[in-house]
């Protein structure tokens, strides 16, 4: 796994995290 790769993994994870977040939020 090269280290680009990671960071945009990395990135791509918090992002999903915080969008389920903000639907858990919206949709309750």
């Amino acid at each position: 796994m090269t280290t680009l790769s990671r960071h945009i993994w990395r990135r791509g994870y918090v992002l999903i995290l915080v969008t389920v977040s903000r639907f858990k939020s919206t949709g309750s």
